[in-house]
């Protein structure tokens, strides 16, 4: 996403934009607020509007994709390391690579789960 606009063509202000960052970032009305120089009655408008929504929307799936990415190449690297901590001796103990391993593949688990309900409710 941009400062000119979502995917629709539907133009956000820079001051838009930098509340769509802050809340993506934080989650917080009030740090957006602080971040865009406006107060937070505005950016509680602004959430009713359709361009600034979908714009939102856009870019917490854009995020979500980055972030699901990002945790596929880490579950393969998880995957590996299980592999390797059968298969090898290494001087890294077996069960710290295990314990690793097994929270990359339950926080991949959860972006799927996560990507799966942004995907649903897009589609309503």
């Amino acid at each position: 996403m941009s400062p000119k606009g979502d995917k629709n063509g539907q133009n956000v202000t820079a001051k838009q934009f930098k509340a769509i960052e802050s809340l993506l970032e934080t989650g917080s009305i009030t740090q957006a607020a602080e971040a865009a120089g406006v107060t937070r009655k505005t950016v509680h408008e602004w959430l009713k509007q359709d361009h600034f929504s979908t714009a939102l929307n856009e870019a917490q799936s854009d995020v979500i994709q980055a972030l699901t990415c990002d945790m596929v190449r880490i579950g393969r690297k998880a995957a590996a390391t299980v592999e390797t901590a059968l298969d090898s001796k290494s001087s890294i103990p077996t069960p710290i690579k295990l314990r690793a391993a097994d929270i990359a593949l339950r926080r991949l688990e959860r972006i799927r789960d996560l990507s799966s309900t942004n995907r649903k409710n897009q589609a309503d």
